[in-house]
């Protein structure tokens, strides 16, 4: 989540884990749908509580 925080994108979150873009983009769309957030502005905003 840090990296996300950060701003990184699906690329350097993929590298900075050892995993594929595909991955992070599959675990992104599960905790969207998780939280009802459409994109990673919301989702961060609701994760801070903004």
């Amino acid at each position: 989540m840090t990296a996300l925080a950060g701003g990184s994108d699906s690329r350097q979150v993929a590298a900075h884990l050892y995993i594929s873009q595909n991955t992070v983009q599959d675990h992104l769309k599960s905790i969207f749908a998780k939280t009802g957030a459409r994109n990673r502005r919301v989702l961060m905003a609701r994760v801070l509580g903004s």
